[in-house]
């Protein structure tokens, strides 16, 4: 007995699949389903609401079907994960920028998504018409990049890793076994220090995207003296000190990770 996601909506029958060259199913000329001949009631699908409306385009759009039922789960349609990913950035960006991947796959159809947006609209249209003037202004002016932020932060990383080389060559030559630790604890000083636990602007060059520029560059900075511990135990304990959440038995072979 196969669980209901794993049941094929239709069923087309065909006399002899289509084969390539190479006698292998040429999956191209496969027809495509037809969804529109499904059981359901074509009274039914029509929408109630502007909000049905909107979504029964974007689901058009997102799932290439014509005239999506609008009591239909988008899976029982033939919608994918690619398509429902693509349909909640169109949501998102047409309709309300509060709608998660949650909400989607909790109410797969277009009704019940209308039904379950509509609280959201209510709450965001206040807070929309209050910062309506301050977000135009905000947005002209963040977007174009800071010049002296960015000229700061070079020269800090420029300092970062040469103030400690320069301090132990001429204090303590000894202590040059220790300039990668100095490098490393630098990274994780930043990471908590640029704490982004109040950041709630999501404009581009704003404090959030110097965040993540800074230590972006400070982390590829570090790459040099974090290649020689790839696959060790030292280096699990390294991110998890650097917030990430890795089991102390994982074996990571790689620095390219999007730091933070």
């Amino acid at each position: 007995h196969l669980p209901p996601h794993m049941i094929p909506s239709i069923f087309i029958i065909l006399d002899r699949f289509p084969l390539n060259p190479n006698g292998k199913i040429d999956r191209k000329l496969l027809p495509p389903p037809d969804f529109s001949s499904s059981t359901y009631d074509r009274d039914d699908n029509l929408s109630h609401t502007a909000l049905e409306e909107q979504l029964q385009d974007i689901f058009s759009q997102a799932f290439h079907i014509e005239s999506p039922h609008v009591e239909v789960a988008f899976g029982q349609l033939g919608g994918t994960s690619l398509g429902a990913i693509l349909a909640l950035t169109l949501i998102r960006r047409k309709i309300c920028n509060k709608v998660d991947i949650g909400l989607l796959l909790n109410n797969p159809s277009i009704r019940q998504l209308a039904q379950a947006i509509e609280p959201l609209l209510v709450f965001q249209e206040p807070q929309e018409t209050a910062f309506t003037v301050n977000g135009i202004h905000e947005t002209d002016i963040r977007l174009a990049p800071s010049f002296v932020i960015e000229s700061l932060g070079i020269a800090l990383l420029v300092c970062q890793w040469l103030l400690p080389i320069m301090v132990i060559h001429q204090w303590c030559p000894l202590l040059f076994p220790l300039l990668s630790i100095c490098h490393l604890l630098f990274y994780v000083i930043c990471s908590r220090l640029l704490s982004p636990q109040n950041i709630k602007d999501d404009n581009i060059f704003s404090w959030s995207y110097y965040r993540w520029w800074f230590l972006d560059r400070l982390w590829n900075n570090n790459t040099f003296w974090l290649q020689h511990i790839l696959g060790t135990p030292l280096y699990n304990y390294y991110l998890r000190l650097c917030g990430a959440r890795v089991s102390l038995t994982a074996h990571i072979y790689t620095v390219t990770i999007d730091a933070p």
